[in-house]
Parts: C-alpha cells; structure tokens; sequence
C-alpha cells in the first residue's frame, strides 16, 4: 500500500509546486524555521546543559531530547530486578514558543511466573510487567537555547502521569516588549454536590515562584464531565481547555479575579451526550483546536470517506463559529482505489488555511484548504501516533527573541 501511496503524494505535492520538502526528514537551511511541528514523545539525549532540539522547517517533524538528570533518578534509588522507562512529553507551547515539558520515569518489573519468552503479540495480551512506582517533573524549555528552567511539584499530583493537561502563557511589556512573567496552569474536572461539577485550577506564576488551587465552577450542561485530552492552547492572553465533543473553556491565569469564560463548539460537531474514554481517544485525533493568522480556529476531519476537511474560525464578540473551508480529503490524492482515513496533526499558527495531516501513520501532508491542494509532505520516520495521544504533533511559534531569551524565575534551572 505505500509505494501507491507515495507516488500518489509526489504527484499531489508536484502539482501544486511543493515538492521541494517532499518526503524530506531534515531541511537544507540552516537558518531557524518561523515555527516547528514538535514530537510530541521524545527521550533521552546527551547530558549536557540543556535540552537537545532538532527544529526543521514544517511538514517535517521536529524532535527535543533531554538530559537524564532531569528525570531526577538519583532521588529514587534503584530497586533490584526493576527497569526505568524514561519518556518526556511536550505538552504545550506558548503563543512566542516556550515549552512546556514533563519528564517521567515508570519503574516496572516482571511479574512472578511471567513467561518473557513468548512472541511479542502473546506478551501484549498477558501483561507480563507490573508497575512499581511512577514519578514526573515539569520543566519550562527553551527550544532554541535548550534552557531549562524546573518547576516546583504542587499536592500528589507529580505522582499521576494522568491529567497532566496544563498550558504555559507568557506576559510581556507592551505590544512588542520581551515575555517579563510567564503562567502556568493545570484543570482538572471534578463532581460535587448533586451532580454539580467543579474544574480545580492549578496555576504557577512566575513572579512568585508558586502554585495555587482554585475552584471554579463548571458551565458544561449539568452531569457533563469536561474530557481534557487535548493540549492545551494559549491565545490572546487566555489559557484555552478543549473538549472536542463539546467545546472550550478559557481563563487568564495572571488575573487577580478569574473569569472563567466557555465557547461551543460548532453545532453540527457538537455531541449531544457524554462521550466514554474511548470513543474520545478516536474522536481527539480527527479534531483540533489551534491558533491561524491571529485567529481561534477548529479544525476536523470525517472518520469516513471522502474524509470532508473543515476548517472554521472563532468570532471572539459573538462567540460563533464560520465555516472558512472544506475540501474531501480522497480530492486530493490522485490515486484511485482504497484512501487511508487521515488523522489531524496540526493547524499551521502564522498561514491561514493551512492544516496538516498525518496518513498511514507513515507521513505527514500540509494542505492548504483555501487553494484545495497539498503543498508539501514528509515521511514521519520514528514519530508515531500513540494510542492515548491528543496529537503526535505540537505547533509552536519560534520567536525571534528566543536566541537571547532567559527564562524568568529563580527556582532551579538547568
């Protein structure tokens, strides 16, 4: 199925004269790209200063690797006959491209009578390892300077690699002033009394150098959980939480006095019922809410054929959505026969219109909605979709400031 596939993209990405990052892993300029799609997933690199960032220009993915001591094992003696998995998941950029980064080791072992020497499909199905313990940190990167900066751990919280759906802002002096303050938030989705929810919000100011825990009450329509399993998006000095069956939730978490404000999402994507886990794990990866041309945009694709792309954008006053573009995905490949049902990577931060797609778990196509058309592809090489991930892809502006920029605070960088 590839090598259809792939001519088929070659073609598409000729066509519209894009082929100059056709299937390409890493770009020839080495000059700093406007913005890069980061993996989302990344490991362990050299212990060096910081972290380790690769940034290629778009469709191509680009990759971050961090220093072992940030996953701060020398706190955590080892155990015999345990292993540590060590993994870091970048979970949010803010609006001029800082990082929010969550290192986080997993130490398991094999349970007594396991039989380890079974083929790898059986392993899968008998769960032959227990968890031991679990532990994370968070650490606020720099991706051009690979500057860390590690926060402090708020309650139990940097025990549960779940809910771990927090967002990074900064704050700057004047319109075009340096970033003085960042913010960091974390909501989390709670039942009260007669089935009234509550979200819980975490939040870090940088000035203080601390958290704090408020309670907020929840506008979904009564009983409805809040599913927070997309990244969470900064736009107009607001903190965003998506929930792509319902709608989004927003707050200014440098406010004295928090208004937490809500938005539908359009009518015809809405759910009218509690979605379960799974179905939200699917449904998360054809939609995605983002930030294009100064704008809140929402964008989806159908789980069926022709695979109907819908870009839409946020009228802040009113609170209404507008259909800016749609485009079948199956009329843009030239190949007939079986089309693979795409997943939706990002929508582009600096040109309108533009989306990106991941397809056969093998590459990623940017697309441009308005001109209908692919304008340019990437073999996705070791980036791969998880099962549980919001999106293997992260969207993050790459300010120009950013080479001379000092992460502000005084807690501990690396």
């Amino acid at each position: 199925m590839l090598l259809p596939l792939r001519r088929s993209l070659f073609a598409a990405v000729s066509a519209s004269g894009g082929l100059r990052l056709a299937l390409s892993t890493a770009a020839s300029d080495s000059r700093l790209p406007s913005w890069a799609l980061i993996h989302r997933i990344s490991g362990t690199g050299p212990d060096g200063a910081g972290a380790s960032v690769s940034l290629t220009p778009p469709p191509s993915p680009s990759s971050i690797l961090v220093p072992e001591r940030v996953y701060g094992l020398d706190a955590h003696p080892s155990q015999e006959g345990c292993t540590n998995l060590l993994s870091c998941v970048a979970h949010a950029a803010s609006a001029d491209g800082l990082l929010l980064l969550t290192p986080f080791t997993v130490r398991y072992r094999a349970r007594p009578n396991a039989n380890l020497d079974l083929p790898i499909h059986m392993l899968l199905k008998s769960s032959p390892f227990e968890v031991v313990h679990q532990f994370l940190y968070r650490f606020v990167c720099n991706p051009v300077t690979g500057e860390l900066f590690r926060l402090p751990d708020f309650d139990d919280q940097e025990k549960e690699l779940g809910d771990q759906y927090l967002g990074i802002i900064t704050d700057a002096a004047g319109p075009k002033g340096r970033p003085e303050r960042y913010a960091v938030a974390q909501l989390s989705d709670q039942e009260g009394n007669w089935g009234r929810r509550w979200f819980v919000l975490r939040r870090f100011a940088s000035e203080t150098g601390k958290w704090d825990k408020l309670m907020l009450r929840s506008p979904l329509p009564s009983r409805r959980r809040m599913h927070l399993n997309h990244e969470v998006v900064a736009f107009r000095g607001r903190l965003w939480w998506m929930d792509v069956s319902w709608g989004a939730v927003s707050v200014d978490p440098f406010s004295d006095r928090l208004e937490l404000r809500s938005v539908q999402m359009p009518s015809e994507s809405m759910r009218p019922g509690q979605e379960d886990e799974e179905a939200m794990k699917q449904l998360v990866k054809r939609r995605r809410l983002g930030v294009s041309g100064g704008r809140l945009c929402y964008a989806e694709v159908g789980a069926e054929e022709p695979y109907l792309i819908k870009l839409f954008t946020l009228d802040e006053d009113s609170g209404r959505w507008t259909l800016e573009h749609q485009v079948p995905f199956t009329a843009l490949l030239t190949r007939g026969g079986f089309t693979p049902a795409p997943l939706l990577g990002a929508i582009d931060p600096l040109n309108s219109g533009h989306v990106y797609l991941s397809i056969d778990r093998e590459f990623t196509l940017a697309v441009d909605m308005a001109k209908k058309e692919v304008i340019g592809a990437s073999a996705l090489g070791e980036v791969r979709p998880t099962k549980n991930s919001s999106s293997f892809f992260l969207p993050c502006v790459l300010d120009d400031g950013l080479a001379s920029y000092r992460i502000p605070g005084d807690f501990q960088i690396l």
